[in-house]
This record gives C-alpha cells, sequence and structure tokens, in this order.
C-alpha cells in the first residue's frame, strides 16, 4: 500500500520545495487497521511549490499561500499477495477531518484530484510546472506542451454525500491562461484507465441554469481556473456572459462553482464547465451518434482549422455565398439550408451585446450533423472580456463585425447575410427581443448578484490560497458596465440601422385561457423579466419596425380576436364589420406610435345537450333535460322500467327486461354544436346481454355500427364515445344513437341497465352560433403566363363571415372575399391556394388548390388558344371560336359577323442571334363564296426579319378549309415578335381561322412545376434536391419550385413535425410510399402531398404490483407522454372502473373483493396504448405466533411481514380485552410482547386468550 496519509507521498516526495529532485517511491505494507485523522498543523507541500516562471505582464506572478492551507487525508491502498505478488488496482479515496467539514463549503460540490507527483509538479515531467528546459522561452514551459497524465477524482456534492470517483485523464487547459499561477484542466474519462464516462449528473444543482442540468453522461468536464482574472473584474464573467443566453438555446458551456483539493491540499475555487467543443457534446444534446453520421467540428475565425469531421460542407457554403447575391431571397433561401440562420442570429447578439472583443478571428466555434440536411450552428466559449475594464459598453461591436477594428473582423457571414432584408430583419428583431427579456438592466443585475453571492462566503480562503491575485472588490466595476450597457447597446443598434425613435408595445391578455408570442419570445411567467402574472407586459421597439404577434391558446380555450390600439385609438377591423381589428392568431404590425395590442381568448363552452337520469318512474323514458329535440324510443317498450338504486345504482335508473330483440334510439340534435360526446353507465345482471351495440346516424336513416364492447355483471360501468371527428356529427339535426343486445359473455332472460345518459358539445358561439362551414371548396385552375383565374369559395355560418386567402401558406393582403381573381398571370403566382373563412364562433380552412402555369410548346405560350388570348396581345375585330380547331378545342376566328378585317396578333418569344427559326400555322377560313381571305405574317426583332402575306379562297362546295402555312427567319436578337395581320379585303359570308403556331429551332427549356404540401402537419420544412432554377431547395409547405421537364427530384419530409410523425406520401390522389424520402422525375406538373398524423402515446412507468394486508391503502400510478392531452381509463380484470380516469387509481380498505389485474388504459388523439398488468395481492401480516413462560410471564413472538402499525391484547372471557402492547414496523421483522399477568391461585386451570391488532401502512 502506498503511504499517503500525509502530503507529499503520492508516489514521490519532493526533497525541496521548487526545485527538481531525485526521488524515493515510499511503499509501505499494512495488516492492521490505520487511523485516519485531521492534518491541521501539517506543513505545505505541494501548494508551495512554484507554478509559474515566466509571467506574461498582464498575468499575475506565483505567489506562496499566506498561511497553512486546509487540507485532506488521502488513502491510496491496493491488495497484495506476497506469495505470488498479484495486486490488485489501487483505489483511492479523501477523507475530510474537521467537526465543521458539513457546512465548510455551503452549498459548493467538492473535487478531490489525486495524481502522482512526477505527473503534476515533477521539473522534467509535470504538466502543473514550467520545468527547467524552457531557457527563458514561455511557450517551451511544461504547460505549453499538451501533456496529458492520469489521475484519481472523487465528486462530493455539498454535505460530502459521494456523487462519483475514478481514475482520468487530465491536461492543462486553456492557452495563454496556462501561464498564471492557478490553472485550469481538462478531464476525460478513457476506458483504458477504467472509466469510460462519467455516469453522473454533474448539472444537476447548478444555480445557472442550462440543458446539461438534464443530463447524467458525460465524457469529459473542465475545471476552469480564475488564474487569469485581472484584478479589477469578476471572477466568474465567463460563466456569467455565457449565462446570459442559457434559455435561448445556444451552446454555451454549463457552469458550477467548485473547491478543489489537489493531492489533499486546499487548491481555491474552480468552475466546473462542460466542454462543449467536441462531438460528445453535441451527441448528448442531439441524440445524433457521433460516430455515424458524425460532426463536422471547425473552430477559428476562418472556419477551417478542423476539430473534427472536415471543412467540404463549410467551404462549398461559404463558396456559394461568395459567389452570389445574398439580397436574392432565392439565393438567401438556399443558404437557409445549409445554415441554421436564426441560431446565427442569435449567436451575433450574444456575441456583440456581451462585447466578445477578441473575435471574430479567434474565440469562434461551428458545428454541424453531418446528415443531408445539417445545418451549422455556432457553439460559445471565451466571453470574460466583455465585462473588463477594456470591455465597456460604449465600444461599438459593429465595428468589427461589420468593419476591421481593435485588430478583428470583419465577419465575412454576418455582413454576407446582413445584406438580406428578411436575415437583417431577424437580426434586429432578436436584439431588440433580447434587449426587453434577458439583457434587461434589471435581469443582468439580479443574476450578476446572485452568482457573486453564492461565493461570498469562500473568497477569504480562496485569497490565503493565491495571494494579490485579484481584487474581489472589482466586481464593482463589471456591475457598473451591467447598469450601462442595455441603454448604450440600444442607441448602437439605432444608429447603426438608421431605426426609429422607440415606441412602446404592451401586449395584454388573460394567462389563464393563452399568452402571445412576439416574434419569437414566447411570453410567460418564465420569460426573463417577467413576472409571476406576466401580463400586461411591455417592451420597447423602434418606430415602424414591423414586430410580429402570435396568439396561443391554453388547451380548452379558442382565439377569438385581437384589439390593437395606437395612441390609445382603437385600429379600424382589417376585415369590415368585425369585431376584432384581426381574428387571424398572426398579425404583423408596424409601430407607429405607442401601441398596445390584446389577444382575447374564450373558454370553449361545453354544454350538456340532453340528459336522462331516469328519475321519473312515471316517464322513463322522459329526458330531465335538453336544448331540443332530445328523444328516447325503446322498442319494444313494455320491458322497460325504472328501477331503484339496487345494483351498485346511487339513483333510480333505466332497466332492461329480457334485452335481445330490443333496441333504445336517442334521438340527439346537435344544431348550434359541435365535437358531440356520449357518456353513460351500464351493467347487466347474471343473465343480461354481455354485449350491447352503440350505432349512430347522420340522417335518420342509415346507420352506422361502432364497435360492439361488453358489459359485465359487476358495479355499473362507464362508457364513453367521441363524435368530434366525424364528419356530419356536428351542427345536425338528424344526429341520432342506438343500443342493441345480444346475449354474447351473457344470457338472455335477465336485464340490462343504464343511468346517467348523457351528450355533451361545444357551442358554435356565445349566442349559440356555428363556425363556419365549406359547402363548395375552390377548384384547382391551369392557365398561362398573362392569363387570369378566378378562385371562389362557398361557405356558411352564424353572423359575418370574413375571408382571407393565402398563397403557399402566406396570407395576401387584400384578398379578403369570397373569390379571389388573379390578373395578368405571372410565374410567381403559381402555387397553392387556400382561403381561411372565420366568423364569432371559429374558422374553417379550405383545401390547398394548384394554380398551374400551362407549359409553352418550346418557344410560344397558348400556341393552340386553348386559354383564349393569355399570352398574347390582341388587338381588333377577332374571337375565340370551337367550329373546327386543328389542335385542341379552341382557334381563333377574325372579322367575324361581317366586321371590319383589323385584327392583329402578336407575342414575343426567346430566340439565338443567328439561329435559324421556321413558323408553322394553320391558316383556315369558313366561307360560302368564293371572296379571298389575307393573312400577313411580320417576324421583328432588332430589325424586320420576315414578312409574308398569304391568302385562301374557298375550293368546291365545303365551307370550312384549313391549310398549313410556313415561314422561315433568322433571328438577330434574343428577343422576336410574331405578328399576325387580317389583311382580308372583304369579310361578307367569310371568316378567317388561325390555330396551332408553332415554331422549331433551337428548343428552348421546357418548365415543370412541383408543388410540396402537407396534411395533418402545417409548415413541415421540407428538403429538396437538387434546386431549382431559381435556386430553390427546400422550404416550409406549401411550397413550389421550377425544374426542366424530366428532371429528377428527391423530396424528403421530416421524420416528426412537433407532435406529428410522418406516415405516408401521396401523388395525384394515389399513395406512392410511406418512406421520408421520394424520388420524382419532372415529366408533368406534380404535386406531392406528405401526410403526417398523430403518434400514440408511450408509457415510460408502468403501474407497479402492490402487495397489501387486508384493510389497506394502496394506489397505482402510470407515467405516460403523448403529443396531446391524456386521457385515462383503469380497468380491473378488463373492465372499465367507473370514474378511475385519471393517473393514478387509489383504492381505501382493500378488500379480497379487490384482489386481481389492474391496468389503464391512456389515450391522446392519437391512439391508445394499454399498460402492463399489475397485481393487487393480499397477504397475512404475520405468521402464527409463538407463546412461551408460565400463564404469569407469557412472552409472546411472531413474525411481522408487513409495514404497518401493530397490536397485541389479552382477555380471559373473549368478551374484556386489555391492550398488552403496541409498536411500528417499517421492514419485517421478529416482535415480541411480553405478559405479566397475577395468576389466582385458588383457580386450577386458567385460559388467557391474546389476539393480534393489524393497520396495514397506507
Amino acid at each position: 500500500m502506498d503511504d499517503l496519509l500525509h502530503a507529499g507521498r503520492f508516489g514521490a516526495r519532493p526533497a525541496r520545495v521548487g526545485a527538481a529532485t531525485n526521488t524515493n517511491r515510499v511503499t509501505r505494507l499494512y495488516s492492521a487497521p490505520l487511523t485516519v485523522a485531521s492534518r491541521a498543523g501539517q506543513p505545505n507541500v505541494f501548494s508551495h511549490i512554484p507554478t509559474t516562471a515566466i509571467t506574461p505582464a498582464w498575468l499575475p506572478a506565483w505567489r506562496q499561500p499566506a498561511g497553512e492551507v486546509f487540507k485532506a487525508t488521502i488513502v491510496r491502498a491496493l491488495a497484495l499477495d506476497p506469495a505470488t505478488g498479484r495486486r490488485t488496482k489501487i483505489i483511492t479515496r479523501t477523507y475530510f477531518v474537521d467537526p465543521a467539514m458539513q457546512t465548510r463549503y455551503g452549498n459548493l460540490p467538492i473535487i478531490s484530484l489525486v495524481s502522482d507527483y512526477n505527473h503534476l509538479f515533477a521539473s522534467a515531467t509535470g504538466i502543473y510546472v514550467p520545468g527547467s528546459t524552457h531557457k527563458g522561452d514561455i511557450a517551451k514551459q511544461n504547460f505549453f506542451k499538451g501533456w496529458v497524465k492520469p489521475a484519481s477524482i472523487e465528486f462530493f456534492e455539498s454535505g460530502g454525500t459521494p456523487g462519483f470517483n475514478g481514475d482520468f485523464e487530465i491536461g492543462v487547459q486553456g492557452s495563454s491562461s496556462v501561464s498564471s499561477p492557478q490553472k485550469g484542466l481538462d478531464v476525460i474519462a478513457r476506458s483504458e484507465l477504467g472509466t469510460s464516462s462519467i455516469s453522473y449528473p454533474l448539472f444537476a444543482n447548478a444555480n445557472v441554469e442550462s440543458q446539461a442540468s438534464q443530463h447524467t453522461e458525460f465524457k469529459r468536464f473542465i475545471l476552469r481556473s480564475w488564474g487569469s482574472v485581472l484584478s479589477d473584474t469578476a471572477f466568474f464573467a465567463d460563466a456569467y456572459q455565457q449565462a446570459l443566453a442559457a434559455t435561448a438555446g445556444l451552446e454555451i458551456q454549463a457552469y458550477r462553482p467548485a473547491i478543489v483539493f489537489i493531492n489533499g491540499e486546499y487548491w481555491g475555487l474552480h468552475e466546473i464547465r462542460e466542454a462543449n467543443k467536441n462531438s460528445w457534446y453535441h451527441q448528448a444534446r442531439t441524440g445524433i451518434n457521433r460516430d455515424d453520421p458524425g460532426f463536422d467540428l471547425l473552430e477559428g475565425g476562418g472556419g477551417n482549422m478542423v476539430d473534427e469531421g472536415d471543412a467540404v460542407h463549410w467551404n462549398a457554403t461559404m463558396s456559394y455565398i461568395n459567389s452570389n447575391n445574398l439580397a436574392n431571397d432565392a439565393v438567401y433561401s438556399q443558404v437557409e439550408t445549409k445554415i441554421d440562420v436564426k441560431n446565427f442570429a442569435e449567436y451575433m447578439v450574444h456575441c456583440m451585446y456581451a462585447g466578445k472583443r477578441d473575435w471574430p478571428g479567434q474565440n469562434e466555434a461551428k458545428w454541424r450533423p453531418r446528415t443531408v440536411d445539417g445545418k451549422w450552428r455556432w457553439t460559445q466559449y471565451d466571453m470574460d472580456q466583455g465585462i473588463h475594464p477594456f470591455g465597456a459598453p460604449e465600444y461599438d461591436m459593429f465595428q468589427q463585425t461589420l468593419g476591421t477594428a481593435n485588430g478583428y473582423g470583419p465577419h465575412t457571414l454576418f455582413v454576407k447575410l446582413m445584406g438580406n432584408s428578411r436575415f437583417r430583419s431577424m437580426f434586429i428583431n432578436t436584439y431588440t427581443d433580447w434587449l426587453n427579456s434577458r439583457l434587461l438592466s434589471q435581469v443582468e443585475l439580479a443574476r450578476f448578484d446572485a452568482m457573486k453571492a453564492e461565493l461570498d462566503p469562500f473568497i477569504a480562503e480562496y485569497d490565503h490560497r493565491w495571494p494579490t491575485m485579484h481584487n474581489w472588490n472589482g466586481t464593482t466595476l463589471a456591475r457598473n458596465i451591467l447598469v450601462r450597457r442595455n441603454g448604450i447597446r440600444r442607441e448602437q443598434l439605432r444608429s447603426r440601422f438608421t431605426l426609429g425613435a422607440d415606441r412602446v408595445v404592451t401586449l395584454l391578455t388573460d394567462a389563464t385561457k393563452g399568452s402571445i408570442r412576439c416574434n419569437q419570445m414566447l411570453i410567460n411567467a418564465s420569460t426573463p423579466g417577467a413576472s409571476a402574472s406576466p401580463y400586461p407586459w411591455s417592451g420597447k421597439y423602434f418606430q415602424n419596425q414591423p414586430v410580429t404577434l402570435e396568439a396561443i391558446p391554453l388547451e380548452g380555450h379558442e382565439f377569438m380576436g385581437w384589439k390593437v390600439k395606437v395612441n390609445g385609438t382603437d385600429l379600424p377591423p382589417v376585415t369590415a364589420g368585425s369585431l376584432y381589428y384581426s381574428q387571424h392568431p398572426s398579425i404583423t404590425l408596424s409601430l407607429t406610435g405607442t401601441t398596445s395590442a390584446e389577444a382575447l381568448f374564450r373558454v370553449i363552452p361545453k354544454v350538456d345537450l340532453h340528459v336522462w337520469r331516469f328519475a321519473n318512474a312515471a316517464d322513463p323514458v322522459a329526458p330531465e333535460s335538453t336544448v331540443g329535440g332530445g328523444v328516447l324510443t325503446v322498442t319494444p317498450a313494455n320491458g322497460t322500467s325504472v328501477s331503484d338504486t339496487s345494483q351498485g345504482f346511487t339513483t333510480g335508473h333505466v332497466r332492461v327486461n329480457n334485452p335481445i330483440g330490443t333496441v333504445l334510439k336517442w334521438a340527439l340534435p346537435t344544431t348550434g354544436y359541435h365535437s358531440p360526446k356520449l357518456r353513460f353507465i351500464t351493467r347487466r345482471s347474471g343473465s343480461g346481454a354481455g354485449t350491447q351495440t352503440l350505432s349512430y346516424t347522420l340522417d335518420g336513416s342509415a346507420w352506422t355500427a361502432l364497435p360492439a364492447y361488453s358489459v359485465a355483471d359487476a358495479d355499473p360501468q362507464l362508457k364513453q364515445f367521441d363524435f368530434s371527428s366525424i364528419p356530419g356529427a356536428a351542427d345536425n339535426p338528424a344526429f341520432a344513437v342506438s343500443i342493441e343486445f345480444s346475449a354474447t359473455g351473457g344470457g338472455t332472460v335477465g336485464n340490462n341497465r343504464f343511468d346517467d345518459f348523457v351528450l355533451s358539445g361545444i357551442a358554435g358561439g356565445s349566442t349559440g352560433g356555428s363556425p363556419p362551414q365549406i359547402i363548395t371548396q375552390p377548384v384547382a385552375a391551369t392557365t398561362v403566363v398573362g392569363g387570369s383565374v378566378n378562385f371562389q369559395v362557398a361557405a356558411s355560418g352564424s353572423g359575418t363571415l370574413s375571408y382571407q386567402w393565402r398563397l403557399n401558406g402566406e396570407d395576401l393582403p387584400g384578398a379578403n372575399g369570397a373569390s379571389h381573381a388573379v390578373s395578368n398571370v405571372a410565374l410567381a403566382n403559381a402555387g397553392t391556394y387556400q382561403v381561411v373563412v372565420s366568423n364569432d364562433s371559429g374558422s374553417v380552412t379550405s383545401n390547398s388548390v394548384l394554380l398551374s402555369i400551362a407549359e409553352s410548346n418550346g418557344f410560344l405560350v397558348n400556341s393552340s388558344f386553348e386559354y383564349g388570348f393569355a399570352g398574347w396581345t390582341a388587338t381588333g375585330n377577332l374571337g375565340i371560336d370551337t367550329t373546327s380547331p386543328t389542335d385542341g378545342l379552341k382557334h381563333v376566328a377574325m372579322n367575324d359577323i361581317n366586321r371590319t378585317p383589323n385584327a392583329v396578333l402578336s407575342q414575343t418569344f426567346a430566340t439565338v442571334p443567328g439561329a435559324l427559326y421556321t413558323v408553322t400555322f394553320d391558316m383556315g377560313l369558313v366561307s360560302y363564296n368564293n371572296s379571298q381571305q389575307r393573312l400577313q405574317v411580320d417576324l421583328t426583332g432588332t430589325s424586320a426579319l420576315a414578312s409574308e402575306t398569304f391568302t385562301m379562297v374557298r375550293i368546291g362546295t365545303t365551307p370550312v378549309r384549313w391549310e398549313t402555312k410556313q415561314i422561315v427567319f433568322t433571328a438577330d436578337s434574343a428577343a422576336t415578335t410574331l405578328t399576325f395581320r387580317d389583311l382580308s379585303p372583304a369579310t361578307n359570308a367569310v371568316d378567317l381561322f388561325l390555330d396551332h403556331v408553332r415554331i422549331s429551332g433551337p428548343v428552348p427549356l421546357v418548365l415543370r412545376t412541383l408543388s410540396v404540401e402537407s396534411f395533418g402537419a402545417d409548415g413541415v420544412a421540407m428538403t429538396v434536391s437538387p434546386a431549382d432554377g431559381e435556386g430553390q431547395s427546400g422550404g416550409i409547405t406549401n411550397l413550389v419550385r421550377t425544374y426542366p421537364a424530366g428532371t429528377s427530384v428527391e423530396i424528403t419530409a421530416p421524420e416528426a413535425s412537433g407532435p406529428f410523425s410522418f406516415k405516408k406520401w401521396r401523388k395525384g390522389g394515389e399513395d406512392i410510399a410511406t418512406t421520408a424520402t421520394v424520388t420524382v422525375t419532372m415529366d408533368e406538373n406534380v404535386t406531392l402531398t406528405a401526410f403526417y398524423a398523430e403518434d400514440p402515446p408511450v408509457i415510460t412507468d408502468e403501474p407497479a404490483a402492490v402487495i397489501t394486508g387486508e384493510g389497506g391503502n394502496v394506489q397505482f400510478s402510470v407515467t405516460a407522454s403523448g403529443a396531446s392531452a391524456l386521457s385515462y381509463q383503469w380497468r380491473f380484470n378488463g373492465e372499465d372502473i367507473l370514474g378511475a380516469v385519471s393517473a393514478t387509481y387509489h383504492i381505501s380498505n382493500v378488500r379480497l373483493s379487490d384482489v386481481g389485474s389492474y391496468d389503464v388504459v391512456v389515450s391522446t388523439t392519437g391512439g391508445t396504448v394499454t399498460s402492463e398488468l399489475a397485481e393487487l395481492t393480499i397477504v397475512t401480516p404475520s405468521i402464527i405466533p409463538t407463546l412461551s413462560g408460565t400463564p404469569g410471564d407469557m412472552t409472546i413472538q411472531f413474525q411481522a411481514v408487513l409495514p404497518g402499525f401493530y397490536s397485541l391484547e389479552w382477555s380471559d372471557n373473549l368478551i374484556d380485552w386489555t391492550r398488552v402492547g403496541e409498536t411500528r414496523v417499517e421492514t419485517p421483522r421478529l416482535l415480541e410482547f411480553e405478559h405479566d399477568h397475577e395468576v389466582d391461585p385458588e383457580v386450577s386451570e386458567q385460559k388467557l386468550f391474546y389476539r393480534m391488532g393489524f393497520l396495514a401502512d397506507p
């Protein structure tokens, strides 16, 4: 065993402090117990070893402690077999022998690090000392050599609770800061050392929130020191600055201060920090395997220093950015598929607000998962400069992000992205949102003061260990920076982007009904700076700055509309006649004055529409209440009667005798109500019908049967039926249900009973109105460029209906009628259209329909006039006819009805200068005489290219005649105009026809339209490859892309979108794939729909079996998760338990009849899942007692096997009982009672009786 009971003997002991020495290992064998004693009074050893030699001017020099440092006792031991020499692994343990140790370091954890002297402090090999070979070169000191060494580490929570221990790899952490006296250390778990990972929640008890608080597995962490902290700043500056973004989702380093001991000597305060520049960190946060597909991790402002993976994707992305103009939204959309621009905007806000002045040329790291759709995100570290003296907020960080200043900048990517209006707006809004929340001065100061207060009690001991390294009162300077910087940064933002004056936005709503999202910031009690009652909430934005608000109702509530005031005056409704400024949940306001916006929600009113309690014996089928039209009909009726409270019913109920053949029919009108739900309780007698079938009708004649259900001869069972998702069940005066009976599982001659039959629903409006319903859906349309279409919808509903048309999921300004006309159609108008119809009771969204642009014939659009004159310029006397077209269904008729021959028809098309082209067309006439018809054809580019006049007359007696004509020309420019002119000399009883115009030559591109939609989930991010001709690839549904004919396009839907999972792809009404990725060939215009649906719930904690005694109390519980609201139904031996509809089920005063199998059915709108069976077992609380002794001195023993309260009583007549004793049992054990009893000497035989009492634990 290595003798480590006193300082210095960690493998080797220095003979002289600070010098390189020859050392001897001191090892001793022990065969008797050791005494672990306090080391108070022993001299310092390791803390007297100098840890610097050449110190930069900006770092403090090493000085020895101001006196004795506090010490722990380290024991390192192994078991040795002297005969064979076999030995075990060395075990290291730390003992703190001090009466105040439980509270000495408050809530801070303690880390004890133990390593061989040679690993840490030997001149030739120690990583914590400068060594003897540097020869005055600072970079040649030991701690710059990147060495790693083994060390044993023990982690203790406050109060001494053990956390974890093991052998780890350590190395000095940092760059220039390693020259400081106190150094940081990297701690890495290595399987070669016996510890492959740290299975412990390192940050669960941290006072600064982070995602790491949820993690229980770590590969590495950092023990960050304060050795490089200047004398007039805060120790925890970096941790504080990173914590500003703790709730924003940025990749920061979690923080937890700790006390560190090295080789048993107090080494001072350190920070436990996440190591976040490695794939283990990202694997823990994303769940993506670090090996396959892995990650690309880059470091440095240029982004090309590869930590893991490679820089191929990054270089390609930056090449694209540098080669294209990001002001073009198509280019920006392509960048969005490569970079998480929202993350980048937040990262830039964080760095610039915090004053990260030694950046972006360094201290920048980025990463992406190596997946097809993996996007670049940024990792935050080294943030302490912003609250240094030279980090004052008066320094404008825009100087070195958009330009060059302070030896840093510009940030090339930021400069490029700020050239796009969408990104610039998002950046400004993100910055302003943060200024109004997590960066508020009062929020900053509260966090700063809390972090300082956590350390205050331990600074004196730290000063004693590391004299003159800092000035704790320097935190005052840092705090003064925090007081000023919110206002200063706001002015810098205003000045840089010429933003307007401050405008206050006040948001109001009832937080018990819903909340409001302001831009990307959800306002609730957790919003930094908000109170526990967060509304009204106010924030400062800029004049004319667009602010987007979204109303989000809580479950059981619905959004009604917005009330918006500017300078105290209500804004007029967007839709005339509406009660609200807008009824769309999302609105964007351009601020012109002091603005207030109130989101109004209401409770979804649930109403019991029709109720039967069967309390009227004189009229058993009469409803207790009905909103109108509720009627129960029993066929045959003679078997029905009202019973009393027998068979488990607590009130009167209806009994159906000999139920086979009987039909119960309830007329249940739902007029003015939606989401109908039915519930009732039922049971049967021993010979009653064992199965019931419930059917429903929507028209009074056609009935639909639901799955049959069993009915038990047991207490009444609750049955529930939800008709909310059945089309036509809402707002239906003919809605009705029926119940029929069969003997399966029961008999034929008994009875079935019912009670509490209730149909509930949700009122369509506060006055009984109903939400809109679409009667006629919009119809898809096809036209050509320059054409026109008119979409229409027909809807019904109470009150005034309002309309909002959308294109590709975005509202169309001003499109607020029952029809929406699109004139002079351009390619940008192509896509999916839908309309939201609303009234005071709700809203409904129409089907999505596609507007397609008809393809050209290679040169001309609408070359056969199937879409009238769309695409053509037409003047004079001409029209569209259907008499005898040569291609399609229509053709042109000129000078018809004897009108003047002045028609002119022209179209411009793309050509290649110098290329030869042929124009071919069909010229025709309808003639009842021999009058000549003339058609002049002109081709014009930069100059006149060709001109010819064609003539036709009738031949024979056939009035209609067609001829194919041609004219050849050579193009002289990129655009050529084709013109037809009617030059006919006569028009009486003769018309000139034109059809099927086509051009041959170098064929231009034929384009096809790809439309990608989603059903069941809105706004789904699709991956589309390759990009289309405009540089657009993936995007949010509904999206439209245009490709050359024949292009093969791959579309990938995410496996999940919010609470919904991908199910299938559908094309043209047919299912084509169940995989998330599908490939289509653009031989035609293609519409794809990705279908999503909610998954059933998942049970994470199953109900557990319970063993108890009779009379005890038990509780079964289940834990489940699901995307929508969970509902529960507990069952006993497969049958529903009435009223057991929560996550727990409690049974009081357990009886033998309760013994059996219990499970629970958990349901969401996505389906149901049934738990495993949990058995309830009753056991006897003890075995038969044993008695010993005499009647006057009796000992009674018995084994208690259940927890609870036990008592013993005696009697000599079985009537009068006296307590002997009582006790409480936590775990099974033998109980013993002594009974001293006075014996009557005159009675020759006396009997004593004993009885045991037991009360089980609840």
